[in-house]
């Protein structure tokens, strides 16, 4: 046990050991996705696509998309996935998966992996805008398909109604969003959407916890543009809350663009 100073302000961490992030998914599970447009929920189907199924239960369990910008929306798609910190992106979004068949289809609502190529996908997901079925049996770059993963149940209205006017520009910048996360993001396309918090709900309906290992820290933007907000944040074991503080601050402190490990002391 101990304290983390962060900032002046202390918080009473917790001796638990983390999840254990090798388990396999549930066959269902829902994702709450809270964003700075409003919430929306998808339903994981692991009998859809195994492999990545099981990979969203992994980082959805580390709190890996809490502070992600929603980086890509257009008429077809929205995309998100990166964490915003380069060193967390720099492990998973190289972490490819083997490729399954295409088992469901990319109908309006539903949740696919974005892929470049054999085994190329990790940690990027979109959400289908529009009725993209096209893709189930896409030939591209060697891979044949994208299968979904899972489908929003409710909230469609807020993908809808994530911010749009950037488009496809943000996909030219990909090389600088790996290398330099949020704060490149923020820079260069400051309207866009975040994910502020998710959580999961298991097939009995019972609400868990996702949250952040110990001593990550991240940031997200709130709904009012002229603040960011900070949650420090450090993991507890699987379906136990963890222990969050919350710092508002004007953007133009930019010290939310700052990756601090190791503060757990």
């Amino acid at each position: 046990c101990g304290t983390a100073l962060a900032l002046h302000l202390f918080m009473l961490a917790g001796c638990d050991s983390g999840p254990d992030l090798t388990n396999s998914s549930p066959e269902t599970f829902n994702v709450i996705f809270e964003t700075s447009s409003g919430p929306f929920e998808v339903e994981f189907v692991r009998e859809w696509s195994p492999v990545a199924v099981d990979r969203v239960w992994t980082l959805a369990r580390m709190g890996y998309w809490e502070g992600s910008r929603i980086y890509r929306v257009n008429d077809n798609y929205a995309q998100f996935g990166y964490s915003g910190q380069p060193s967390l992106d720099a492990e998973w979004v190289q972490k490819g998966l083997v490729d399954e068949p295409t088992k469901s289809s990319n109908v309006r609502g539903s949740v696919s992996f974005a892929r470049g190529g054999t085994g190329s996908r990790s940690s990027i997901l979109f959400v289908n805008r529009s009725d993209n079925s096209y893709l189930d049996q896409l030939s591209w770059l060697g891979v044949i398909g994208f299968p979904p993963v899972g489908r929003v149940i409710s909230g469609m209205e807020t993908v809808d109604g994530l911010y749009a006017a950037y488009g496809d520009d943000t996909m030219q910048w990909e090389d600088s969003i790996a290398a330099s996360g949020n704060a490149f993001l923020d820079r260069k396309f400051p309207r866009l959407d975040s994910i502020m918090s998710f959580e999961g709900r298991g097939p009995r309906g019972r609400s868990f916890p996702f949250s952040k290992p110990a001593g990550w820290w991240y940031s997200m933007e709130g709904s009012q543009p002229r603040w960011r907000t900070k949650v420090i944040c450090w993991r507890t074991s699987f379906g136990r809350p963890g222990y969050c503080v919350t710092i508002r601050k004007p953007l133009r402190w930019h010290i939310d663009d700052i990756w601090m490990p190791g503060l757990i002391v």
